[in-house]
């Protein structure tokens, strides 16, 4: 699944800024969003068996909107990240690694 599809299906299952369809689960939205390609498709698709709430479209295109505002703004490659995240994962996978991530947590400290 790209991006793009990520989005439309996070939204689907609900957010913040809209609604999630009722008795539309996290599987049948992933169904819906690899199936069809478009909010518009997918309520014309299934008008008849859910229960779209009211101005869903108007709705899922804002939150569409306001999820990619950003996107050509932000090159995730250049977020600076705290210290102390990266050395947490480190010691989660590697423990060996103690020693570094204490001497790393007094250098970043959250």
């Amino acid at each position: 699944m790209n991006e793009e599809k990520f989005i439309k299906f996070s939204i689907l299952c609900g957010c913040d800024y809209c609604p999630n369809v009722p008795k539309v689960g996290t599987i049948t939205a992933l169904k819906m969003i690899k199936k069809y390609n478009t909010v518009d498709e997918i309520i014309e698709a299934f008008k008849d068996k859910y229960k779209f709430p009211d101005n869903y479209k108007e709705l899922f295109d804002k939150s569409y909107e306001i999820f990619t505002m950003h996107k050509d703004k932000l090159n995730p490659e250049e977020i600076i990240t705290p210290g102390i995240f990266v050395e947490r994962v480190i010691e989660i996978t590697n423990p060996a690694h103690e020693s570094e991530l204490v001497e790393n947590q007094m250098r970043y400290p959250c």
